[in-house]
């Protein structure tokens, strides 16, 4: 008759060894990394950057504006990876402050549209599907964060759900500042408005998933 030492060694050889995940830091700088070759390579094979954007760059309003549209990849991806990882407290204020660069692209946008732009509005550069390629190019950005949080153990929330959104959409959105044409009206509809459609579907969609798995 086996002996209890004997079985626990049996139910030892069975287990599958389990590769640790690396840290929140680390797996947020990865996929942001390559979320952002991707979106940018993507964008820039389907159409040229805007005659004179980068001398552009040199003005602080256009630039701090553009920054801060790009910063959500980190900001969102971080909390998020954070929260994959059972016994990591993450605060409301982390949260919100995950969400924080979002509102604030959106602020400089209402002020160059009601108070002054970052540019003079000019229609150089104009992308006829910019709308559409802000949508297609954050999927695949979503898929791949969406397989990298399924390796860890998130309890998955409708905010979750939208900060995947808000991140995989944020490298388009941001990168329009600089391949499409510069109208704070336009860049509202059509760059942000995207963007802002990415993370409240992601949250419905994942919603409707998690009522489907519950039940």
């Amino acid at each position: 008759m086996p002996t209890k030492e004997h079985f626990i060694q049996s139910l030892q050889q069975e287990l599958t060894p389990v590769t640790p995940l690396r840290s929140p830091r680390v797996r947020a700088a990865l996929w942001s990394l390559v979320t952002l070759v991707f979106s940018v390579g993507v964008l820039l094979l389907t159409g040229p950057i805007r005659p004179g954007a980068f001398q552009q760059m040199l003005g602080v309003q256009f630039a701090l504006e553009t920054i801060i549209g790009f910063l959500p990849l980190w900001t969102a991806s971080y909390v998020l990876f954070r929260l994959n990882i059972p016994g990591i407290e993450v605060s409301r204020g982390d949260v919100i402050l995950a969400f924080a660069p979002m509102l604030m692209f959106l602020v400089f946008l209402i002020y160059g549209l009601y108070v002054a732009p970052a540019l003079e509005p000019s229609m150089l550069g104009k992308r006829h599907h910019c709308v559409f390629e802000v949508l297609y190019v954050s999927l695949l950005p979503l898929v791949f964060l969406i397989w990298q949080l399924s390796k860890g153990y998130s309890l998955y929330s409708p905010t979750q759900f939208m900060l995947m959104g808000v991140a995989a959409s944020s490298v388009p959105m941001a990168t329009m500042q600089l391949v499409c044409m510069y109208e704070p009206s336009h860049i509202l509809k059509f760059h942000f408005g995207p963007a802002v459609m990415v993370a409240l579907l992601t949250a419905i969609l994942g919603l409707l998933w998690m009522k489907l798995f519950k039940s």
